[in-house]
């Protein structure tokens, strides 16, 4: 996973996303139950378009998962005109 160049396809990322808070899962075990350090998973959320993307290493695959929750909620933001 070390140098490693990842690049989203259009459908996963916007034209003005703005990935932050990456987590990495690499706490996966082998099937001998030990750590294997092929296997992770990041979870990055992209702040500007709502979602949170979801890439995994072994697969070398990615995904976008939305919900309604994850948008900004008018009743509890100040807004001034």
């Amino acid at each position: 996973f070390t140098d490693q160049i990842v690049t989203f396809p259009q459908e996963i990322l916007r034209r003005n996303s703005l990935l932050t808070n990456l987590v990495i899962d690499d706490n996966i075990r082998s099937e001998y139950g030990v750590p294997d350090c092929d296997n992770v998973f990041v979870y990055m959320s992209d702040s500007t378009n709502p979602a949170l993307i979801v890439y995994d290493s072994r697969k070398d695959s990615a995904w976008r998962i939305t919900h309604p929750y994850m948008f900004p909620d008018p009743d509890f933001g100040t807004y001034r005109v």
